[in-house]
């Protein structure tokens, strides 16, 4: 396994401290967020749009966490901000095409960085 190299807009060195510096393992957490984000940043408007309030909150807050673990700090950091503003009915336009947009940077980014990587699930045995 090689080593992973810089991932535009992912704090690389501060994920893998989180996780135990275990390189295998952070790989399968990219790809998960790959395969698991890729369709959550569009999932969210119409949830709103169909007044589903409580499904649109689980999935923002669900990026932010993994977003979190990472290290894809631009993304948790719109991902806060409009879980904050979907529980207080504060949600905008702007908000959810900043946490569309940087969704869709932070999957870009790690495709560009793994492209030979499979996109997987998390098994949950691991």
């Amino acid at each position: 396994m090689e080593l992973l190299g810089k991932i535009d807009g992912i704090d690389t060195i501060a994920a893998l401290q989180r996780i135990g510096g275990d390189i295998v393992f952070y790989r399968k957490l990219l790809m998960h967020f790959v395969a698991e984000q890729t369709a959550a940043g569009i999932q969210v408007e119409p949830l709103l749009a169909a007044g589903d309030r409580a499904s649109a909150k689980r999935i923002v807050h669900t990026t932010k966490g993994i977003a979190a673990t990472i290290g894809a700090d631009a993304l948790m950091e719109a991902a806060t901000v409009l879980e904050q503003a979907i529980r207080d009915s504060q949600e905008n336009a702007e908000m959810l095409l900043r946490y569309t947009l940087t969704a869709a940077a932070a999957i870009a980014a790690i495709q560009q960085a793994l492209p030979n990587e499979k996109i997987s699930k998390l098994d949950p045995g691991c």
